[in-house]
This record gives C-alpha cells, sequence and structure tokens, in this order.
C-alpha cells in the first residue's frame, strides 16, 4: 500500500483514475479517499509500487502529488520521515556487487538496484535506492573487509538526501526554511524607511543579513548552529563490518543479492 498526498488540492476521482491509467501499470490498482489531501493506493503487483517510488513525485492537472510506501504510525499531520534515495558507492570493487544490498542495509533499508549497476554497464559507481530515514545522521565512508582481513575504507554518497523538520513534520522542511514555525519567511512587506514610509533622497544600502537570495526584505530564520557529528560518523572513525565475503555467495541470503533484482 501507498500514501499519496497533494499539495494543493485533491482532484476529482475521474482525474486521479485517469492519472493512474496513464502511467500504464503491471497489474491493477485501487485508491481511497483519506482526506482533503491524502489517498491511499493499493498495487495488485508489487512491481507497480516500486515503480512509482522510484519517481516519488507527479503532477495531476498541475497540482504536485508525492507518493511513498505506507507505514504503521502514518498520520495526515505527520509526514513520514522515510524518503527514497539514492546511494552511490564510487569504485566498488566487482567482488562486493553481490552484497550491494547488505551493504547498503547500514543506512536502510534497500529495494532496488539501479539498472546501469545490474547489468555492469557502468563499472565506476554502484547505486542503489533505499527508504532512508532524514532524521538521522550517516556516514559518509564505511570499513569493508573480507574475512577479517584485507579491508579497505570505501566512500558513500547519499544523493539530494532531503531535510526533516520536527516542528512541523514535514518532509523537505528545516529550521531554516520553516514558515510553520516562523510566519514571517512567507514573503513579509517591506518595512518603512526612516519611520516615515518613505525612501530617502540617499538611501542607505541594505546590509547582508536584510537580502536573501529571494531578494529585498525577505525574512531569515534565525541561524542555529549545527550539532557535532558523532564519533560514531566521524570520517576517521568508519563502521566497520566484518566480514563480507564479497567472493562467496553462500554467506550472502538470495535476498541481498543484486541480480535477484527485476529488471
Amino acid at each position: 500500500m501507498a500514501v499519496g498526498k497533494f499539495s494543493l488540492y485533491r482532484p476529482p476521482t475521474s482525474e486521479i483514475r485517469k492519472f493512474f491509467n496513464s502511467l500504464h501499470l503491471l497489474g491493477n490498482f485501487s485508491f481511497g479517499l483519506y482526506d482533503q489531501k491524502h489517498i491511499l493506493i493499493h498495487f495488485s503487483d508489487e512491481r507497480d509500487l516500486t515503480r512509482v517510488r522510484l519517481r516519488g513525485s507527479y503532477f495531476v492537472n498541475k497540482n504536485p502529488l508525492r507518493i511513498w510506501k505506507w507505514e504503521v504510525g502514518f498520520r495526515p499531520g505527520h509526514e513520514s520521515s522515510l524518503a527514497s534515495v539514492w546511494l552511490s558507492f564510487p569504485a566498488l570493487p566487482v567482488e562486493f556487487r553481490g552484497s550491494l544490498k547488505s551493504l547498503a542495509s547500514i543506512f536502510g533499508n534497500p529495494f532496488q538496484v539501479d539498472r546501469s549497476t545490474l547489468n555492469f554497464s557502468r563499472p565506476s559507481m554502484a547505486r542503489i535506492l533505499v527508504d532512508l530515514d532524514a532524521k538521522k545522521r550517516y556516514p559518509d565512508e564505511i570499513y569493508i573487509s573480507v574475512n577479517g582481513k584485507n579491508g579497505y575504507t570505501q566512500k558513500v554518497f547519499i544523493e539530494n538526501k532531503p531535510q526533516y523538520f520536527d516542528h512541523c513534520f514535514k518532509l523537505g522542511h528545516s529550521i531554516h526554511t520553516c514558515y510553520f514555525k516562523f510566519p514571517n519567511l512567507r514573503n513579509p512587506p517591506c518595512p518603512p524607511q526612516n519611520g516615515l514610509g518613505k525612501t530617502p533622497l540617499h538611501p542607505t544600502p541594505p546590509s547582508s543579513h536584510d537580502i536573501s537570495s529571494n531578494g529585498p526584505c525577505q525574512a531569515q530564520a534565525p541561524q542555529v548552529p549545527s550539532s557535532p557529528k558523532s564519533p560514531l560518523y566521524s570520517n576517521s572513525s568508519p563502521i566497520p563490518i566484518h566480514p563480507i565475503d564479497g567472493l562467496s555467495k553462500a554467506t550472502i541470503p538470495q535476498t541481498f543479492l543484486g541480480h535477484s533484482e527485476a529488471h
């Protein structure tokens, strides 16, 4: 089952049904209206759920629609902090390709291997899609060893990791962009100059904190120092994985083998 959220309004059911029919799904689908912005969607073929999650966002009559996998505890006012994100493993040795899902499970629940990774058309990079918790912090490298020896440090890139703000429970918000916590971020009016509402003949140039990339008079959220990373996730302290036998498939569950994924 999946959850769909319309950012602006929920279109008529006929338009929603027309949209899903246009996707040419492999199986059947059904949906129910949850509230004014949310729908619950059921796909008879699990591959269709994976397919729509690969893209994540759509438009129905110019109305943004985001689709994600339903999970226990879903509430309309609290968006899930789980997001489908690509992990990239640059220059991952060939012998570890079969263990890619096992390696990615450190970051979240892996569910789709990149096609170029499956057919080895891009040996310089291995990619896999995972359900990652946007509230957590993750390492940028891990330590891999074979039978407890001959280990090395593997770089890992999280592509376009979204933010999540606990104040508004919104995916994509942060303390610097949340207009629920800071209503003045919603395009506030320009304050009058000289206290009279008139522009002086020789106005004083605005300071850097008065102008943002969106133009003058754009309010700024307070600057909050970022919390230090845990020593566990320090670049100098990669996470050890002992052992991972990339050469022996007998030690890897069948569900962790990249070649078992559907194309």
